[in-house]
């Protein structure tokens, strides 16, 4: 909620700027008035939203919300996608989504304890409802997985592909534990490796077993004041706060 307030406070002294800088259609100064109530009522629906559902997807929705408030005809959305870290871990024994680096082994997703990386990072950018495409914040490489038997329907990364195999549906199922499903085979995104299989992450149909339970939370890993000061004498910069999309 803290870093919605400052986004928030920002965004009103932008549009400040922009009442003293970009003339109404009339000829006149712009009011930017349509522009607070839309950033006004997306404040009120995360304090709302915070009352029933976690944090993440609060802010998820939130950053989405702002996102879509127009600037000069034109929504936020429109000129530049947000994202916002996460980290994710199974319910069962906390172990981290996390995944290697190198083509060496094939960029695969794996589980492992808490060890303070950005490769257990992950940046949860909405892409339609409960809708998500999840990118790893050391690679910016987006969650993927085989379609196929042959490859054991494997968890792995890949650079932007468009493509719905790199689209989640992300289901509360209660407890703060969600289900993280691929668009393209509507498989669960499912913890089942051992230690011989290096604790691999794999897609399965819904059993709804615990190894396709996970717990996703707002990650705290991230200087956000840092990410925010960027931005203060950038004026009327309509790229979210929170964009980490690769160049």
């Amino acid at each position: 909620m803290k870093y919605l307030m400052i986004f928030i406070f920002l965004s009103v002294s932008a549009i400040s700027f922009a009442a003293d800088s970009e003339p109404s259609p009339g000829g006149g100064s712009g009011s930017g008035t349509g522009l607070v109530d839309c950033i006004y009522n997306c404040q009120t629906e995360h304090s709302r939203c915070e009352l029933r559902a976690a944090e993440f997807l609060c802010n998820l929705q939130a950053m989405a919300c702002l996102a879509s408030c127009p600037v000069g005809g034109v929504t936020a959305m429109a000129r530049a996608p947000i994202s916002f870290p996460v980290t994710i871990k199974r319910d069962i024994n906390k172990k981290h989504l996390d995944g290697y680096e190198n083509n060496t082994e094939d960029y695969a997703v794996m589980t492992r304890y808490d060890n303070r990386s950005t490769t257990q990072t992950w940046l949860m950018k909405p892409v339609g409802e409960n809708e998500f495409v999840i990118q790893q914040a050391s690679t910016l490489r987006y969650l993927d997985a085989y379609d196929y038997a042959g490859s054991g329907f494997r968890a792995v990364t890949r650079p932007k592909q468009n493509n719905s195999s790199q689209r989640w549906k992300v289901r509360d199922i209660g407890a703060g534990r969600y289900t993280i499903q691929q668009v393209s085979s509507n498989r669960y995104l499912s913890a089942v490796g051992t230690r011989a299989s290096d604790y691999s992450v794999v897609t399965r149909s819904n059993q709804h077993m615990v190894s396709q339970a996970w717990r996703i939370e707002t990650d705290t890993s991230f200087d956000f004041d840092a990410v925010l000061d960027s931005r203060i004498n950038i004026g009327i910069d309509t790229r979210p706060i929170f964009d980490f999309e690769a160049n």
